[in-house]
């Protein structure tokens, strides 16, 4: 594992459901990942019944930083300009 490394992945979904999210990240994502999200609920019902994962998420609304395993809101927000540049190329 490398510490402190971090890869996004992008992806155009038209219509998302919890099997589409599922393949989505079983296909691209590495058994093991630690992954960080919000706490929009397909993601937590995803993570909720999967262990192939390490699944930290921050709810906005509550903290800015998770009192028990740090994840805080920077990390997801920092991905917004890549996702921004992503879509500009398409």
């Amino acid at each position: 594992m490398l510490e402190g490394y971090k890869t996004t992945i992008h992806a155009e979904i038209e219509k998302i459901t919890k099997n589409i999210l599922g393949k989505a990240i079983e296909d691209n994502i590495q058994d093991g990942t630690i992954i960080y999200t919000d706490q929009w609920s397909l993601y937590l019902y995803y993570f909720m019944n999967n262990q192939k994962y390490k699944h930290n998420s921050v709810n906005h609304k509550y903290y800015l930083v998770h009192p028990l395993d740090g994840t805080h809101k920077q990390n997801i927000q920092s991905m917004w300009p890549s996702f921004k540049k992503f879509k500009r190329r398409k």
